[in-house]
């Protein structure tokens, strides 16, 4: 992911930590963005601001 050093993104749908909308959060988060993820559902027991990218 060229081009998102220093850039914030925002991932909606990440609800869920083996879901596609984490792991896409994940690659931003490793190619040097600021990440902020949102989910309307809560999957696997994991509470909203407990999951780390």
């Amino acid at each position: 992911m060229a081009g998102v050093k220093d850039r914030v993104a925002l991932v909606t749908g990440a609800g869920s930590a083996d879901g596609i909308g984490f792991a896409t959060a994940r690659l931003l988060k490793q190619a040097g963005a600021k990440v902020a993820i949102t989910s309307t559902t809560v999957k696997g027991g994991v509470k909203p601001g407990h999951m780390a990218v």
